[in-house]
Parts: C-alpha cells; structure tokens; sequence
C-alpha cells in the first residue's frame, strides 16, 4: 500500500473529496510502505553513470528489514547496507562508495539481498565512469 508522506505549497485548484478521503490544493508526496517479500525487488539505476549526474541507487520493492550486500564479479565484498523500516520500500545508498569510502570502479557487481527470516534474492548492477 501507499501512505501519505507529507505535502507542501499551495497550487490554486479546487478541493476534491470523496469515497473517504479529502484532497486539497497542493503537492503531495507518497511511498510504499515495505514489501511483503523480494519477489519484485530490483535497483536502479542500471547502468549507474556518475558523468550523467547519477548520484545515488536505488533498491526498491524491499521488506522492512533487509541486508543488501553488494559484491565484484571475482566475490569481493565492496559494501553492506542494512534497510530496518517498515515505512517505505526503498533503500537509497547515497554516496556510491565501497566500505572504504571511496568511488565504485567502472564495472559489473552482483547484489545479494537477504531478509531477517532468511529468505534472498540477488541482481546485478553495471557502474560506467
């Protein structure tokens, strides 16, 4: 489902109402609230192009609790990320760095998710200097 994050500014429309809720002028923002399971659980974006102003990726479709373990082709481990809210079904690794802090090399990664009950999906992510 979706929840309501917050709205913000004034736009000059006219209330809508109906069927158990009330729009008023404005913008408004909404997420989804965690995922059941991984079954659609995908990043983007693919390819990641930092030189095209890409800043950060996204994993979405995720379940309240999950660990996102990002690896090289050859198994390095290059970063860990733990997603622990039931609010939303995202987790954005913002800045693009490995453990170390520094900037991913041009390549192909495999990611690797696992949930707090054990179950796992996994995708791959291409990241073009």
């Amino acid at each position: 489902g979706f929840r309501l994050a917050g709205s913000m500014g004034v736009a000059s429309a006219t209330q809508l109402s109906g069927g158990g809720f009330t729009m008023r002028p404005g913008i408004v923002a909404s997420q989804r609230t965690a995922a059941a399971d991984l079954s659609a659980a995908h990043a983007f974006p693919i390819p990641y192009i930092p030189s095209k102003g890409h800043t950060f990726i996204t994993f979405t479709a995720l379940t309240a609790r999950v660990t996102v373990r990002v690896y090289t082709l050859s198994g390095e481990l290059v970063k860990s990320l733990l997603k622990d809210n039931a609010a939303t079904d995202t987790l954005v690794w913002s800045p693009v760095v490995n453990d170390d802090g520094e900037p991913l090399a041009s390549g192909v990664y495999l990611y690797y998710m696992k949930t707090s009950d054990g179950a796992s999906a996994s995708g791959k992510l291409m990241v073009i200097k």
